[in-house]
């Protein structure tokens, strides 16, 4: 069964090396071990990351063989292991933090927040089905919020000038508060400010300079539309040819740019989804809410053997079940000082979907169907591409 499973590396070959392995190129002392970008970028102390979210390696694989570029298609890709679990809350962090899962503590989308007495989304920092922000008025300091300092701040206090751009409606949010403290942070509305941003950062700053700049809307088409299909390659296609064709061309020849993502998608269908709610019998067997992802699931209960029996019975062949202490010791979650609250998000039990099966909870009545996930251990979710590029 777990043959089918890709397990986070949190080495070289990894995006958490990748963060430690930028720390190290400018003369810092990395976390983890790193991924030397040294090999690839030489000595340039001009760097651009250009994080694509959703674009794993057989995403990029299958996009390839349906559109054409002039460099992208070309040149070699790195392999590299997202994190557990495979998503934007816990993978962009590790890359803000060179930090493992266990160590920062944002270990998915949807989390229990022993702290404020409730379950939130991560990364809209707000209980399910509240406003954006609200945990900020329920007490969470974003300067606190980390255990430990983000490569920005590294980067910033050994003189390198750093920039974190993003799209503009996420500049200020709670969630990028916390990470990319340290950077100067500016926003973009579509691709021609945002090029234009970053081609005026590299041509005013001659200095050592780190640019990170974050494209989400790959993943959002993919979630939306089908992960693979028209309009999810027609996005990634528009970005990438965009970076190639538009904005290498005109970056400093002493610039690289890095391209990576957090994690990849795998198409999913309404036919092999799974829906719970308050009213199924799982729920009884629950303390809280399930959390994490709809690839998988946080389970905090009362009668884990109940539990356990319960999904087996029903469920075993579309799911792998995981205690809390077996995925320690698995290194799901990486190595490192836990967080203070990483074992309370973590719960008793945690639920992976096998295949192409999802595990949903309808928290609000609102929840779609989606025609891409990700967050579990598949291969389409878990490899990503490190793309290297130069004039």
């Amino acid at each position: 069964m777990e043959a089918e499973f890709v397990y986070p590396d949190y080495g070289p070959a990894s995006i958490c090396g990748l963060a430690n392995g930028i720390l190290k190129h400018y003369g810092l002392s990395p976390l983890h071990p790193v991924l030397d970008i040294s090999d690839f970028v030489g000595k340039s102390e001009r760097l651009l990351l250009f994080i694509v979210d959703g674009l794993g390696i057989e995403n990029l694989k299958k996009l390839v063989k349906n559109r054409s570029f002039n460099i992208i298609g070309k040149v070699e890709w790195q392999r590299l292991t997202s994190t557990f679990p495979s998503t934007t809350a816990t993978a962009i962090t590790t890359l803000s933090t060179g930090l493992t899962p266990i160590e920062h503590g944002i270990i998915g989308y949807i989390l229990y927040f022993k702290e404020f007495g409730t379950v939130a989304n991560a990364i809209e920092m707000c209980p399910i089905g509240g406003k954006r922000d609200m945990l900020l008025h329920m007490g969470l300091k974003p300067e606190r919020f980390l255990q430990g300092e983000t490569i920005f701040q590294k980067l910033s206090s050994a003189g390198v000038e750093v920039y974190s751009i993003t799209h503009s409606r996420l500049v200020n949010t709670g969630f990028n508060r916390v990470i990319a403290q340290g950077a100067h942070q500016k926003g973009f509305y579509g691709l021609s400010d945002m090029c234009t941003t970053v081609l005026n950062i590299f041509k005013e700053k001659r200095c050592p300079v780190f640019v990170s700049v974050y494209w989400g809307l790959v993943d959002t088409m993919g979630h939306r539309y089908g992960a693979d299909g028209e309009i999810y390659q027609r996005e990634a296609t528009l970005i990438l040819r965009t970076l190639e064709e538009e904005l290498l061309p005109r970056l400093e020849e002493d610039v690289v740019m890095m391209i990576v993502s957090d994690h990849g998608q795998i198409p999913t269908s309404w036919e092999d989804e799974i829906w719970w709610s308050r009213e199924d019998e799982i729920y009884r067997f629950l303390k809280i809410l399930p959390t994490g992802e709809q690839r998988m699931m946080y389970l905090h209960s009362g009668d884990v053997k109940g539990l356990m029996e319960y999904l087996m019975n029903n469920y075993d062949q579309r799911l792998a079940l995981f205690t809390a202490s077996e995925a320690v010791s698995k290194g799901l979650l990486g190595e490192g000082t836990p967080h203070p609250y990483v074992f309370d998000r973590m719960g008793d039990l945690i639920l992976v979907a096998r295949k192409r099966f999802s595990f949903n909870f309808r928290y609000t009545g609102q929840e779609q169907s989606l025609g891409g996930r990700h967050g579990g251990l598949s291969r389409e979710e878990m490899i990503v591409p490190l793309i290297v590029l130069r004039r």
